[in-house]
């Protein structure tokens, strides 16, 4: 088995995930000390993209060195907010609607488990301190107790080990019928393209970027779960007139599915160093720069090293496609004049070019309904 690279995962932009349906979850932190604990749960927010992390009392905000040593810029794309005092944000929640659960060790309380989470419903999970605990009289205020299953000698888990799990199983159960939808939705649409069985494996490897579950709808006395459905290309079976144009496009299959996760990944660097220059003082851009293309060096060369040549004029194509900008002009925003012509000559010595423009309506039809299957998993 073979470790993922990060170029093999589908990882969303922070542009993306803000604009995605969230997972029907609120965080709410009662008096977390540790910026690190906070961090974590950040992180955790983002994995299973709950709506927001409401941070309470003397729960620490961003933006905080400690805190991002472990939210790694989950802070940027989670929305989080600061309450002072956690019973009023436990009032307010449950006036909007939503039911309210403190994870904890209680009288009475639901072992997570046994816990079942109705798709129709908004909930919010509150999390205590890391000796205290959730405030009494907090926990006197939710709906519920809920307790993590323990069999050891110790009593509690870490507040980032609990948030982990319990944001998990909430994710999970408040996905599965949309996910169970979605599946039979693809499944019929794959057999449309090709009449194959569905690969499940691959399914459910792009599920967490297809699915969208928005606030069920009432309708005639029931609760109706609205979901919207990904966009998926259908086309004519490919026809080849020998066995040379088979193995041509067999190439290209793999060579898109070899650069486009990095095209993607260079998108999303673009917009975070965008961002994070925006945030900085004129006078420490040029210093940030120079450090995020060293680190950009050190990490990604020997991965480009490895692709061939048709890889690399492929890649600068879907670079143009994915930041609706060639690569010339992204390097010459980030780096100035200067640079992108010497990258440019570079490339013209190999016989490629940074200004090469990608056109899926023209030139590049074939290499768009490629990328276009691959996004959705139908190839």
């Amino acid at each position: 088995m073979r470790k993922l690279e990060v170029f093999d995962m589908r990882r969303m932009s922070v542009e993306e995930f803000r604009r995605s349906e969230k997972t029907p979850l609120t965080v709410v932190l009662d008096n977390v000390r540790s910026m690190h604990n906070v961090g974590s749960v950040l992180r955790t927010a983002d994995a299973f993209r709950v709506e927001r992390v409401l941070m309470c009392g003397i729960t620490s905000t961003p933006p905080h060195p400690e805190l991002h040593k472990t939210a790694l810029g989950a802070e940027d794309s989670v929305e989080w907010q600061y309450e002072k005092s956690t019973l009023d944000a436990v009032r307010r929640l449950k006036a909007e609607g939503y039911r309210v659960c403190a994870i904890e060790q209680c009288e009475g309380s639901v072992m997570m488990d046994s816990f079942e989470a109705k798709p129709d419903t908004r909930y919010a999970v509150v999390f205590g301190n890391e000796v205290h605990g959730v405030q009494q009289e907090v926990v006197d205020e939710c709906d519920e107790c809920i307790e993590i299953p323990q069999f050891g000698t110790k009593h509690s888990l870490n507040v980032s080990v609990t948030a982990g799990i319990v944001i998990w199983e909430f994710a999970r159960r408040l996905m599965l019928t949309c996910a169970l939808l979605l599946s039979c939705v693809c499944a019929s649409a794959q057999e449309i393209i090709d009449n194959t069985p569905l690969d499940l494996d691959n399914l459910y490897k792009v599920m967490p970027t297809w699915h969208m579950m928005k606030k069920p709808e009432f309708y005639d006395g029931e609760w109706i779960p609205v979901i919207v459905l990904p966009e998926i290309p259908v086309y004519k079976p490919m026809v080849f007139r020998n066995d040379r144009e088979r193995k041509r496009y067999d190439k290209l299959v793999r060579n898109v599915k070899r650069v486009l996760p990095m095209a993607k990944m260079i998108r999303m660097m673009v917009i975070e160093t965008y961002e994070t220059l925006e945030k900085l003082p004129p006078e420490e851009r040029d210093a940030h720069l120079k450090q995020v293309e060293k680190d950009i060096k050190k990490q990604y060369t020997p991965e480009m090293k490895k692709l061939t040549f048709s890889q690399g004029k492929l890649l600068i194509k879907l670079v143009d496609r994915e930041c609706s900008s060639t690569s010339y002009k992204i390097v010459q925003a980030f780096l100035g004049q200067t640079r992108a012509f010497f990258y440019q000559v570079f490339a013209w010595t190999l016989g490629a070019s940074l200004k090469k423009h990608y056109d899926p309506e023209g030139d590049d039809r074939e290499i768009e309904r490629i990328v276009r299957q691959v996004e959705v998993g139908a190839l």
